[in-house]
């Protein structure tokens, strides 16, 4: 862990989940950076059989609640950016679900945990109680030895604070639709219900109410949650498992809608919640059920043309992304629900993902294309930027990558290899770090429209609390109605960054202009929808 005491040195504390043998990598912060150093390794505990992966969430004991108090003065550890720094320890068991809040009146708090295997967590406000002190809900993967980092949002904040450690009162969006009878639908029926205190709580501060219906493969539905008090947000739990959300009907309509074909016969779970935490009041929620609707022949022989690349495994990195590569699984499952899906599309996941197998499934899908289809090419994983040629395209010197695993591909060439696609529109669409840059290359050629998740010289997040890896899955609410969120430097690398290696100290930013991931849309319905308005066009 990087402290101010030991200067720029590192160190990682780790409890391996399993035997066999580990790698370590060495590197520097900088890029080019060299000089000699020195590489310890200690045993600090003996191994236990009972380590992480034989517990789930809520099967392991809950924690102990702590109540402490502290405060922040000059002495204190200081943090590179200037912010003082108290440090806890908690001895934590894979499943825990930990509670942690971080409150004060003196200054604008902020709390993270660290602990084995680079975990690491972070929280500057409570939205859900709308207040400037900070709360982590968080589920602990392994067995060991964690930190709770207490310090200050802004640098050189001091005074009293109050920690509190404890079990988890709340869920994730899956466990609460799928927990709890709910209400019973009959086809064409209306429930009216409320969002109040006292509901199901999401991990995230939203209240949440269940319904539940039978359904039939390939039977039509369309779920549709209306309400003048809340901003409401719709989730369709599948018997499998598989996951829909959905928080606009459409983009001057915030009521939600789900529309959708299904792939299973069973139970099938509605979520009715809302799009902020803490948002209360009535609404209600209808149901329609019938066949797949007729497709007039003006759009039925128009088609996507996909390619859709997902990496969550680096190869020899530590830096390894959560739910990236199912991002192009369920894109890939949710267009051929919808039928627009050519059979010629392809999709990439971890290994399969190098940068010859991307250059030949453009080629090969774009040479299946017609000229009236749309070609789409989606992308889920880590972006970079390295030293380029100052040009009319790169006016900063800088070209911005997206990282297979076997080497980057860069804005100049993903250009070059749009060139090869004759369809009337086409759609690029990276859920990357600095993704925005590959507007100025390929989204400047006529028919060719982009959707990124951060602008040039910002960092993405993961969405992994609702499965989702980031904005490829997120609503399309506009930026004002999230709260800035930290990204990590020096200490833990932004989650879609280029890898790393990871460390486990608390994330502070050093612009804190990064955006909020918002709650994630499983099943990809905005850039469904943007698909749509494109093949009309």
């Amino acid at each position: 862990m990087t402290t101010a005491a030991a200067g720029y040195n590192s160190r990682l504390a780790i409890t391996f989940p399993e035997n066999g043998t580990a790698q370590v990598y060495v590197t520097s912060f900088s890029r080019n950076a060299t000089g000699a150093y020195d590489l310890r390794l200690e045993r600090t505990g003996e191994a236990n059989a009972n380590v992480a992966g034989n517990t789930q969430p809520g099967q392991a004991p809950a924690v102990t609640p702590q109540t402490l108090a502290g405060e922040l003065a000059q002495g204190d550890t200081t943090l590179q950016s200037g912010e003082f720094i108290d440090t806890y320890p908690l001895q934590g068991v894979a499943g825990q679900q930990v509670e942690i809040s971080l409150s004060s009146q003196a200054f604008d708090t902020y709390v993270a945990i660290s602990g084995p295997g680079g975990f690491s967590q972070y929280n500057d406000d409570d939205a859900a109680n709308n207040t400037r002190n900070s709360r982590l809900v968080v589920t602990l993967p392994a067995t060991g030895e964690y930190t709770i980092h207490a310090t200050s949002y802004a640098g050189g904040e001091t005074g009293a604070y109050q920690l509190n450690i404890g079990p988890a009162q709340s869920t994730t969006a899956a466990d609460a639709v799928q927990g709890g009878p709910g209400q019973t639908f009959a086809a064409g029926q209306t429930m009216n219900g409320e969002l109040a205190a006292g509901d199901t709580t999401l991990q995230t501060g939203e209240f949440i109410d269940n319904f539940n219906f039978q359904g039939q493969a390939g039977q039509r539905v369309t779920i549709d949650m209306r309400s003048t008090a809340i901003d409401p947000y719709l989730i369709l739990l599948a018997p499998s498992g598989a996951q829909e959300d959905n928080d606009d009907a459409s983009s001057t309509d915030r009521n939600a809608r789900i529309e959708t074909t299904l792939t299973e016969t069973g139970n099938y779970r509605i979520g009715a919640t809302s799009y902020q935490p803490g948002e209360s009041g009535a609404y209600v929620v209808t149901l329609q059920q019938g066949t797949a609707p007729q497709v007039s022949a003006s759009n039925s022989a128009r088609r996507v043309y996909a390619v859709m690349v997902g990496i969550s495994d680096y190869p020899g990195s530590g830096n390894d992304l959560p739910l990236t590569a199912e991002d192009a699984r369920k894109l890939q499952q949710s267009l051929q629900r919808q039928g627009t899906l050519a059979p010629e599309s392809v999709t990439l996941v971890d290994g399969q993902a190098t940068r010859a197998n991307v250059r030949a499934a453009i080629q090969r899908v774009a040479a299946a294309a017609g000229p009236n289809d749309l070609f789409l090419f989606f992308y889920s994983g880590h972006g970079n930027q390295v030293r380029g040629q100052v040009s009319a395209t790169e006016p900063d010197g800088k070209n911005e990558t997206i990282e297979m695993v076997d080497g980057s591909i860069t804005d100049e060439e993903m250009n070059q290899m749009f060139q090869q696609v004759r369809t009337q529109t086409s759609l690029l669409v990276l859920d990357s770090c600095f993704s925005g840059g590959f507007a100025r290359d390929v989204v400047s050629r006529p028919g060719v429209m982009g959707i990124f998740s951060s602008e040039e010289d910002l960092t993405s997040s993961v969405a992994e609390k609702f499965q989702a890896g980031g904005f490829s899955r997120t609503s399309s609410k506009p930026a004002s109605k999230a709260r800035r969120m930290k990204t990590a430097t020096a200490s833990s690398p932004p989650a879609n960054s280029a890898p790393t290696s990871a460390a486990n100290s608390p994330a502070k930013s050093a612009s804190k202009r990064t955006r909020k991931t918002a709650k994630a849309i499983t099943n990809s319905r905005w850039l469904n929808a943007a698909l749509c308005r494109s093949m009309r066009q």
